[in-house]
Order: C-alpha cells, then structure tokens, then sequence
C-alpha cells in the first residue's frame, strides 16, 4: 500500500517522474485512491491555514500547487471527476482511510508498481530464502515449503516478505519470468472461512488467479497473460498442496 508520505511526496511534485507516471496511471482508475490524495491536499491546506495565522516569526509552511494545477496532472479527466465526487458523497474526513474489502485489489496496487528491474537484481540466494521462509511460515501459521514452491516452471524465486492487510499477515512470494516479468504468489488467512474455486481476473491490468480453501486464501497475479498466471497458478496448487 503506498503511503502517506509517498502521495504527499507526488502531491508537491517531488517524486522522480518515472514514480510520478505510474501513480498517476493508477489514479486514471482508482477512485478510492484518488480520495486519499484528496483528504491529504484539503489536510494539508488546513495545515496551511493554520500556519498563517500564528505570528509572522514563525516558519512559513511549504508552499502547495494549487487543486487545479496537481489535478491536472491526472491522466484521465474522468479520474478528477471519480476525485471530486467520492469525497463528498462518501463523505470522506480527514484522518480516515478507504477500507478495501478485497484485499487481492490492494495486492494489485503493490504489484502495479513493479517493473523487471525490482527483482531482477535480487539474487535468489537459498541460505536467504530459508530465513525469510521460515519466518513467513510462522507469521502466516503453516509450513511454507521454498524447496517445493522454487520448482514453478519458467519462473526464478526470489524472496518471500511478510506484508499486513488490516491486521492480518499477507505473505508475499516473488518470481520472476524469463522475460522479467515480476509474479507473484500471496497468502492470507480464510478468516471468512469461505471455500471457492479458482478463478480468473483482470485487476488493474494485471492477470490474476484467485482461490480459497477453508483456512487461506491465495493469488497469483502479474503481467498481462491469463494463460501463464493460470499454469502458474496449477503448479503452485500441485506443489504447494494449496
């Protein structure tokens, strides 16, 4: 999940271009995202506000774009509209944050960001992944296997983290395809309790394959191929016993 600092950080036009292009890509098609960037600019105005009106001494407040100049950096003008109208309908206040139930949506959103370069220099050294296997293994409460999870045709292991989604352990396991596509195989618990069949999705551009059994629940997401993330998903089921 990007943070605070990092929207701030785009807000002020601080953020190298390459970053500023890719949040600005998400923005073009996430409202709730788009929201929080909203709540930030009206806090900070407050902010501003507040610091004009203590005495002259004190130390002026960073200077802000203007709401029409950093939203008309969007890329899609719809995107200012889903802005603007998510906030005041939903009602959106300062300090509160969206609630995304879904959280395989808030895995694409981390996934988006990646690029061939965020692991391809990341050696798949095996003293390395035992460690952060082992300590992934008892965050999430079940034996996770590197042994059993690197033999994935096509794809190059590369390191499990620990990640959260509102309260709750999310284990990420990165691959990368031989074209450098980053993939990605996530665990969380089944607090739901819910079973389901594996099914396929298009998140934020991203293929995707979801699936549930009574204690966790699983996806593999990356790149633009169905098919791929689908045989990927096979194996990863077969040799992880998932």
């Amino acid at each position: 999940m990007l943070s605070d600092e990092h929207l701030t950080a785009w807000l002020d036009g601080e953020l190298p271009q390459h970053e500023a292009d890719l949040l600005e890509r998400r923005l073009a098609g996430d409202p709730e995202l788009a929201a929080r960037i909203e709540a930030l600019h009206l806090e900070r105005s407050g902010l501003v506000a507040a610091f004009a009106a203590l005495e002259p001494s004190a130390p002026p407040f960073p200077q802000m774009e203007s709401p029409p100049t950093w939203r008309a950096r969007l890329v899609r003008p719809i995107a200012v509209a889903a802005l603007v109208g998510l906030a005041i309908g939903a009602g959106y206040w300062l300090g509160s944050r969206p609630r995304i139930d879904d959280w395989r949506m808030e895995v694409a959103h981390y996934q988006f960001l990646y690029v061939p370069d965020t692991l391809t220099d990341l050696r798949p050294d095996p003293a390395r992944i035992k460690r952060e296997f082992s300590v992934a293994s008892e965050r999430l409460g079940r034996p996770l296997d590197p042994d059993a999870l690197s033999r994935v045709d096509g794809l190059t292991l590369r390191r499990a983290q620990v990640l959260g989604f509102q309260g709750e352990p999310l284990i990420q396991i990165a691959y990368t395809a031989p074209d450098g596509t980053p993939i990605a195989f996530c665990i969380m618990r089944n607090t739901a309790g819910r079973q389901s069949a594996p099914k396929n999705a298009r998140l934020l551009g991203l293929a995707s394959e979801s699936w549930q059994d009574a204690e966790h629940a699983y996806l593999v997401i990356g790149g633009d191929d169905p098919g791929r993330i689908a045989g990927i998903a096979r194996q990863i089921r077969r040799q992880a016993g998932s």
